[in-house]
């Protein structure tokens, strides 16, 4: 059997931005362990409500009713690509360079404006 080539650090990253995902739906990473079940729980409660109250209502025609709608489905979408997800905090954070100069800049020509006077 044929050993496995080695990868250098260089391809083990490249493999690894492409390869990876992450959660980037804006909860812990952790939370989708109790998310993924609850939300299950959720659609299926709401059929069987949607069921209950179909039978009350009209027990002929309940069966047929519910035929299609029964159980609406949630579903699950991947996290996002790891190496876009890198890209967009370095946009990001491109972005935020000299963030707080722009605002203390911005401050100084209001209260030039209103005339009011600097602390210092």
């Amino acid at each position: 059997m044929p050993r496995k080539r080695r990868r250098t650090p260089q391809e083990k990253k490249r493999l690894s931005y492409a390869r990876d995902r992450r959660n980037d739906y804006g909860q812990h990473d952790k939370g989708a362990r109790n998310a993924i079940p609850k939300r299950k729980r959720l659609a299926s409660r709401q059929a069987r409500r949607v069921a209950a109250k179909e039978l009350i209502e009209d027990p002929e025609t309940a069966e047929a009713k519910l035929r299609g709608k029964l159980k609406r489905r949630w579903r699950k979408w991947p996290d996002a690509v790891l190496g876009d997800w890198v890209a967009s905090r370095l946009k990001r954070r491109a972005a935020s360079v000299g963030a707080k100069a722009r605002r203390n800049a911005a401050a100084a020509a209001f209260r030039r404006r209103m005339g009011w006077t600097d602390g210092t």
